[in-house]
């Protein structure tokens, strides 16, 4: 085997990659490790789910606001079709036709 060598209490040593204090060295520093990983981790898992909760939120509000003036909208449009319009002015109510049916 290869000698490994390693920092140990700021003390440059050799030793085999078996030695028992390399060992407890790596392990310390991947456990350092894992434990920062997994606070980023239920960082951003919060952060995701505020961002979610306001877009839904935002999401909920726009649409109430856009459908309630659309649909009487649309109503006043279907009462327009349903009198006596001169054919010139029938294509104007159309996309309002394709909008209601979707």
């Amino acid at each position: 085997m290869v000698p490994y060598v390693a920092r140990l209490h700021h003390v440059r040593v050799r030793a085999r990659s078996s030695d028992p204090r390399l060992v407890r060295w790596r392990l310390a520093r991947l456990e350092r490790q894992n434990a920062k990983l997994n606070r980023l981790v239920s960082e951003r898992t919060r952060e995701l789910e505020l961002s979610n909760t306001a877009k839904s939120e935002f999401l909920e509000n726009i649409s109430h606001e856009l459908r309630n003036p659309l649909n009487g909208m649309l109503g006043m449009v279907s009462q327009l079709e349903e009198e006596r319009l001169e054919p010139r002015d029938r294509p104007s109510c159309e996309p309002s036709r394709a909008a209601r049916s979707k």
